[in-house]
């Protein structure tokens, strides 16, 4: 058991982004984004701060997923893509990055609205309330 439990949400977890996930849409999407993107991408944006703040993909590059996702036999369905929408976005966001910088920024921008190290950060951050998980008074 941890020490602070905090739950886990899978609210956004649907069979229709289960689908693009195990049939790999997430990954050859953002490939072929990149790649065709690339030159405007490393010009818009010069630093991953940047990119952080300002990204995101057009209804149009949504729309491009969700037909990647149908020539993949992933039929679509508005209703759980609209309850997954902003994690797949963030996870395609995050993978973009992989693709501009490292790895490393991948998780940044996924953990962004992570509660588990939001958690972490405010426990480790509060000295007293710290103290008294690990027992020191």
């Amino acid at each position: 058991m941890p020490d602070v439990f905090v739950s886990v949400d899978t609210s956004y977890n649907t069979p229709y982004v289960g689908r693009l996930f195990a049939k790999n849409v997430h990954n050859t999407f953002t490939l072929e984004y990149y790649d065709k993107n690339r030159n405007t991408l490393n010009s818009q944006y010069k630093t991953f701060d940047d990119f952080k703040k300002r990204f995101q993909f057009s209804a149009d590059d949504v729309k491009s997923l969700i037909a990647k996702g149908e020539a993949e036999g992933i039929k679509y369905n508005d209703e759980q893509f609209n309850k997954s929408k902003d994690e797949i976005l963030l996870i395609l966001k995050g993978l973009v990055a992989t693709n501009i910088w490292k790895s490393s920024e991948y998780f940044q921008i996924v953990n962004q609205n992570d509660k588990v190290i939001e958690k972490a950060l405010n426990v480790i951050s509060d000295k007293k309330n710290y103290n008294a998980i690990l027992g020191n008074q």
